[in-house]
């Protein structure tokens, strides 16, 4: 009897991504080859920052930063994308990742980690927690607010 081929690492990133953001609060309507999109650009930043999270062997979370620079080119690091599996929500997942771009950004000296998030939503109330600070007003159209931390 065969059995079906395992999924590649690519490929189950990029069905975690369609399965975190394609329900509320973000309703993004991904499809895999639009996720798969998402993490190639990640995966191609220089120098590109990734943690992933598994239990039992499976992908739970995964968090992407890339390297950016201010005008007056001060580096940080952008996070790109963090997602958690919905099954595994508030189990701490998001917390450990977040914990792990911020020591690995640290380790590196950067000045700050940046992201963007919808401001009325379990994740902005983490990045809170964290110290995260909002640099930016929401965006009328997006509901978005861009979040910094001082490392």
């Amino acid at each position: 009897m065969e059995h079906p081929p395992t999924p590649s690492p690519s490929q189950r990133a990029a069905e975690l991504v369609v399965r975190a953001f394609n329900l509320p609060p973000w309703n993004k309507n991904y499809t895999l080859k639009y996720a798969h999109e998402v993490l190639e650009n990640c995966y191609s930043a220089k120098p590109f920052l990734g943690v992933f999270a598994k239990r039992d062997n499976l992908l739970v979370g995964l968090a992407l930063a890339s390297r950016q620079t201010f005008g007056d080119r001060t580096p940080y690091y952008w996070l790109n994308v963090l997602c958690v599996d919905p099954q595994f929500h508030r189990r701490g997942v998001g917390h450990s990742l977040t914990t792990m771009i911020i020591k690995k950004a640290c380790a590196q000296k950067m000045p700050f980690v940046r992201l963007s998030t919808l401001c009325d939503c379990p994740a902005a109330d983490m990045y809170e927690k964290f110290g995260f600070e909002a640099i930016s007003a929401p965006s009328l159209h997006s509901g978005q607010v861009t979040l910094s931390l001082r490392l």
